[in-house]
């Protein structure tokens, strides 16, 4: 809260000498959005507030030990906030709803998503996918404690009793960060030699390795709020063109974005025999050299270029 004031004198400073109509603010973290409530009041600007997690509901709010007072604080200014915005913008659908439901039935129409997306550009220079001698089974990111993979684990363990010769052909890349936690769980039923860990890749580097790989591997967080989770990382995988397999909530915003392109699938957390029967198929498509490129029809609604044409109309909209 403290560098609100600050932010909000420089910006209307800018905004009277540039003679900018819209402005847009951005969070977390959600004290940003209390410029922009200052600066439409002040200076009656065009304004989008941009929610990319939510604000009362957000699970780390458990966490901070907030007194009653403060969670109304909270309420009172996200209620304030979402009402006086032009526009409300946000990541994914159920957190639009969620937001939504917080306004009138008249001013819910005002809540628009916009995708993280990919870009189209760096994803169109990317080399083809050339099949290796391995079957390489690659995360790209950060894999935490809270990501958990037992079910992953899991079905890795029944796919390899239903096709022994294939323990020997499988590898699992690691492109970020992976907890210590979580290798002890691959090396439960992958050998040392076969987990390999490319430490941090620039972001282009980051793409080359999901078009080389065979199958692309995403646990989504455990949280309250997992149904919300839906990451520009997966919109990269399926614009990849590569096989995508993610643990996560099978009701969320992930599983209605995967759920709608070919061999890409979400699993719970207790489904380890159809996560088995998913890698066996992908893994047998590789095994006759079938497992090219996946043309997937309507990814480019995901692109950056098309959430940004989306977004520059809302704001053309708004300000006539």
């Amino acid at each position: 809260m403290g560098w609100v004031k600050y932010a909000r004198a420089k910006a209307a400073e800018i905004i009277k000498a540039e003679g900018i109509k819209t402005v847009i603010t951005t969070g977390p973290p959600h004290s940003t959005h209390l410029v922009g409530l200052y600066l439409k009041k002040k200076l009656n600007i065009n304004w989008f507030a941009d929610l990319r997690d939510p604000w009362t509901e957000i699970y780390y709010n458990e966490l901070l030990f907030q007194t009653d007072y403060a969670k109304n604080v909270n309420k009172r200014l996200e209620k304030k906030v979402l009402e006086t915005a032009n526009r409300v913008t946000t990541v994914g659908p159920t957190l639009a709803s969620l937001l939504a439901a917080k306004l009138q039935p008249a001013a819910q129409a005002k809540v628009n998503v916009l995708y993280n997306g990919y870009d189209s550009d760096k994803m169109a220079g990317l080399p083809a996918y050339q099949q290796s001698k391995k079957f390489i089974i690659s995360f790209i990111g950060i894999l935490s404690d809270s990501q958990p993979i037992n079910a992953f684990v899991d079905g890795l363990k029944m796919f390899f009793k239903e096709v022994p010769d294939a323990l020997a052909n499988v590898e699992f890349h690691s492109a970020g960060e992976m907890s210590t936690g979580i290798e002890q769980n691959l090396l439960e039923v992958l050998p040392q030699g076969q987990i390999i860990r490319l430490g941090y890749l620039a972001h282009q580097q980051a793409l080359v390795q999901m078009s080389a790989s065979d199958l692309l591997f995403n646990s989504l967080a455990e949280t309250p709020d997992s149904k919300l989770l839906i990451s520009g990382k997966l919109m990269e995988y399926l614009a990849s063109g590569r096989p995508v397999l993610c643990l996560g909530d099978t009701g969320g915003d992930a599983a209605n974005l995967l759920n709608k392109f070919e061999r890409s699938a979400i699993f719970s957390r207790t489904e380890a025999e159809k996560i088995a029967a998913f890698i066996k198929d992908i893994y047998l498509l590789w095994q006759k050299n079938e497992n090219g490129s996946i043309t997937r029809p309507g990814i480019e609604e995901y692109s950056r270029r098309a959430v940004t044409r989306k977004l520059a109309q809302l704001i053309k909209n708004s300000e006539n």
